[in-house]
């Protein structure tokens, strides 16, 4: 299975837990309560996947880490693989990010550039990339976990693939025999650049990233374009 998405990190499942509000109605707050609870579940269990590997973590590692009992987990999960399955929609949200920032069609190369550097930013990040490659390992022996975040990536490559044609419309794109896998080969190129820094336990330089820019803008923007420079980056 080459098909995969990178996840979220605790931050971004942190940044979803809204403030309990005392002046809340009981079941509103008994539902933010539990929303919480489950959010610090599976941060705890995404630190325990990076830090020791999902088949190494058992359900015991990610209670101690979330500071809560085993029968408490139980409540909300009743296995790993279950939490792995929120992990899907909860990176099924985060990815709607780089979806709308593909979402302006009537500028497709801007739109393209920027999804470009946010998600060469968003993937290289060491904690992503780990967790990408756990949950790779997970995933080719588990359909149902594969199916969630194949479903995710379809999502993604789809609204890449609209940005694609319409650059082939406007003329700013060259003109793809097939749109959904030259989709791919961008998502490939720019994820393989995040799991090489994983390997080498160092962030892609500013000249590795740069480099797959460079790839992408000769291959994918067309040659007379006026706005194919590349961008200066820190």
């Amino acid at each position: 299975m080459n098909e995969r998405s990178f996840i979220i990190l605790d931050t971004a499942l942190q940044s979803g837990v809204k403030k309990v509000d005392k002046n809340d109605s009981a079941p509103k707050l008994a539902q933010e309560k539990l929303r919480a609870r489950r959010l610090m579940i599976v941060t705890a269990a995404v630190h325990c996947f990076i830090e020791k590997g999902y088949h190494q973590s058992g359900v015991r590692d990610i209670a101690a880490k979330a500071g809560v009992s085993l029968g408490n987990l139980y409540n909300h999960f009743k296995s790993k693989d279950e939490i792995l399955y929120e992990i899907t929609k909860i990176e099924a949200e985060e990815l709607d990010e780089f979806r709308e920032i593909l979402s302006h069609a009537e500028d497709p190369q801007t739109s393209f550039e920027n999804f470009v550097w946010a998600y060469l930013d968003y993937a290289a990040r060491p904690e992503n990339a780990l967790m990408a490659l756990e949950i790779l390992s997970v995933a080719v022996r588990n359909p149902p976990i594969a199916s969630g975040f194949t479903r995710n990536r379809a999502a993604l490559i789809a609204s890449l693939v609209d940005v694609l044609q319409a650059g082939s419309e406007t003329g700013a794109f060259v003109q793809h025999q097939n749109a959904a896998e030259t989709a791919k080969l961008v998502l490939d190129l720019i994820e393989g650049l995040a799991v090489r820094s994983v390997m080498s336990e160092a962030s892609p330089s500013k000249d590795a990233r740069d480099a797959v820019w460079g790839i992408l803008k000769r291959s994918i923007l067309a040659a007379d374009s006026a706005k194919s420079q590349v961008r200066e980056r820190r």
